[in-house]
């Protein structure tokens, strides 16, 4: 019988420590005789408790000086991306646009290339008495105004 009034006040205890270990957030390992002594320190105040709170609160410091500094370092290499983007449309542009004057540069090229031809094949149809003087004038006009 004394046994039984043993167990069962133990067992009353043993439920009793892990109730306050639940409300306190330690584990279910924890409950026992170590964990009294844990829940009894945690209840005043002890100084492991404040070590562990203070290093918990200097994890999270860390962490956020770790996260800003990321943030600085991809704000600086998006500003730089965006710099370079910026830079290469600029080049792009002017490249576009020396394209284009080169392109009208060849145009007036081919254009005058090919007046010269035409009146070359003019003098020489004159030459040849395949047209007259007078229709070479007014096919040179011609030429010449457009």
């Amino acid at each position: 019988m004394r046994r039984l009034k043993n167990t069962e006040t133990f067992n009353k205890k043993k439920l009793s420590d892990f109730r306050e270990h639940l409300a306190n957030g330690s584990s279910v390992s924890d409950v026992g005789p170590e964990a009294e002594k844990s829940a009894s320190n945690s209840r005043s105040g002890s100084t492991d408790t404040k070590k562990q709170r203070q290093s918990e609160r200097e994890l999270m410091e860390n962490a956020v000086d770790a996260g800003s500094s990321m943030v600085e370092v991809i704000e600086t290499k998006s500003s730089d991306l965006t710099r370079a983007a910026q830079e290469q449309t600029k080049l792009q542009s002017e490249d576009v646009k020396l394209r284009q004057d080169l392109r009208e540069i060849q145009i007036k090229t081919l254009q005058s290339e090919e007046m010269d031809r035409k009146m070359k094949r003019l003098i020489l149809m004159r030459d040849q008495q395949v047209i007259t003087e007078k229709e070479f004038k007014e096919k040179m006009k011609a030429f010449v105004h457009l």
